[in-house]
């Protein structure tokens, strides 16, 4: 967390500015359900900070990746991402198989190459 503290005449100390890294990772945690409230208190910003962070970064992370609009959707991209891992269990099993052949006693690569 980036904070940088400068000096002022405020009662309740020096103020305190944060990084956009920061006050995105502060949206992402009010947008999977955190309560602002909970949150505020958490990282000692006020609940009007969180609001308003909320309301400049939170478009930003919902246009950055559109969801499906149906259940149809969503079932067909399940489908085809269940088919991708089953694809790639297939290619990690052959790597494997493939790794453990070449590293046998004896194996050091092509025949034609101990000539």
């Amino acid at each position: 967390m980036n904070v940088k503290q400068t000096r002022n005449s405020e009662p309740n100390g020096p103020r305190r500015s944060f990084d956009e890294a920061f006050k995105r990772r502060a949206v992402a945690l009010i947008e999977n359900g955190r309560a602002v409230a909970q949150l505020s208190r958490e990282l000692e910003v006020s609940p009007f900070s969180l609001y308003e962070w909320k309301r400049k970064y939170g478009q930003a992370l919902k246009t950055s990746a559109p969801a499906p609009s149906d259940v149809a959707e969503l079932q067909e991209e399940n489908r085809s991402l269940k088919a991708e891992v089953e694809r790639l269990r297939q290619r990690e099993e052959i790597l494997k198989k493939t790794l453990g052949i070449l590293s046998e006693p004896g194996t050091s690569g092509s025949s034609a190459s101990r000539r």
